[in-house]
């Protein structure tokens, strides 16, 4: 069975495991890549430092400054997390997608239990929509990586306007609508 819950505390090392890999697609590897001693190159690898923030931001109970909510919704196959996406409420009433995240041998693959035969990125957007629209948000704005062209082919598909062009990402913005 597959399904969209909250991500709990119990999940903490699978999501830092998919943290650490989406920002090593996000930043690419970096030069600690090349250092053959094991425990410098971990010490130094920038990518996981900035997954272990991620991880305890994301399983933490505290809601960040100018914000009303703050989820992390996993995507499940039975009790396997198979991809995430970081999703919150601003005080203005305006959506936000931090972080959305499949494990690569789910992104191109069709799932039969899948309904309609929709991906797993399909299938959790519905979920991050679904938590949008349970929440009466109807503007919802997100920042896709350059490095991340696929996401970006995801988001336009679904009707978010370019906003903004950053070095690192563009800005998008959207609305959330029933039934689609």
């Amino acid at each position: 069975m597959i399904f969209i819950k909250n991500i709990e505390k119990t999940d903490y090392e699978e999501l830092l495991e998919m943290y650490y890999d989406y920002y090593k697609q996000v930043l690419g590897t970096d030069w600690t890549s090349k250092i053959p001693i094991t425990k410098i190159r971990e010490f130094l690898d920038f990518n996981k430092d900035f997954a272990e923030k991620q991880t305890a931001e994301a399983v933490s109970d505290i809601i960040p400054k100018n914000m009303i909510d703050k989820r992390v919704l996993g995507l499940y196959i039975e009790e396997d997390i198979i991809g995430f996406a970081c999703v919150g409420i601003f005080a203005d009433n305006v959506g936000g997608i931090y972080s959305i995240y499949i494990k690569p041998e789910y992104r191109k693959k069709f799932i039969i239990n899948f309904k309609d035969n929709k991906s797993a990125s399909e299938y959790l957007l519905e979920g991050v929509r679904e938590y949008f629209l349970t929440n009466d948000i109807d503007t919802v704005e997100l920042e896709v990586p350059h490095t991340i062209g696929a996401l970006k082919k995801v988001v336009e598909k679904t009707d978010f306007i370019p906003q903004a062009q950053y070095n690192d990402a563009t800005k998008y913005s959207g609305k959330i609508k029933k039934g689609r």
